[in-house]
């Protein structure tokens, strides 16, 4: 990874800004990445330690036992070989078992891996450039994205120059009312 930021915002008006995106082999500021944010919710769901399956057609079964999702939720997958990511649920999703569309590779997941669910709405919202300034991005949460006081979350931003460095920042948000 050789890229870098100092801070991310997240106004009362939903707009999300990465500030200072930073390509740390050219020492520059990066103007030209494809940046994406995603807000998911803060409690992580256990994947089981136990393999991946190939269900076939392109879907592939992730073993979590009573993990609540349904066909549709979106999800981000970490600390795993080969399924780290962000995917839709299935609609052949079970009880114990989240189904994604992805490539099978087999695997043996571990304690460690886990997922999170997305906020209905605020997934693969674009950041885009803020002309001439040092390497600032900026996007906005549609208003019907609930935020709830007090609630914590997590968000994800990716991003992506075009030499394919890649940086993914994960930042712990707090919701808070702000009365006028």
């Amino acid at each position: 990874m050789t890229l870098s930021s100092t801070s991310i915002y997240v106004d009362s008006d939903n707009v999300i800004e990465l500030d200072a995106l930073y390509d740390i082999i050219a020492a520059a500021s990066e103007d030209d990445a494809t940046v994406v944010a995603s807000l998911f919710e803060y409690d992580s769901i256990a994947i089981n330690a136990a393999v991946a399956v190939d269900k076939g057609a392109g879907k592939v079964g992730i073993p979590s036992t009573g993990h609540g999702l349904v066909s549709g939720d979106y999800i981000r997958v970490c600390h795993t070989q080969n399924y780290n990511g962000e995917y839709t649920v299935d609609a052949t999703v079970s009880t114990d078992e989240i189904v994604v569309t992805a490539s099978y590779v087999a695997e043996t997941f571990t304690a460690d891996a886990i997922c999170f669910k997305g906020v209905p709405d605020a997934t693969n919202i674009t950041l885009a450039y803020v002309a001439a300034s040092t390497g600032k991005y900026q996007g906005i949460f549609p208003e019907t994205v609930l935020i709830v006081e007090g609630d914590e979350y997590y968000l994800f931003i990716e991003a992506d120059d075009a030499e394919n460095n890649i940086a993914l920042f994960r930042y712990k948000l707090t919701g808070a009312y702000l009365s006028t």
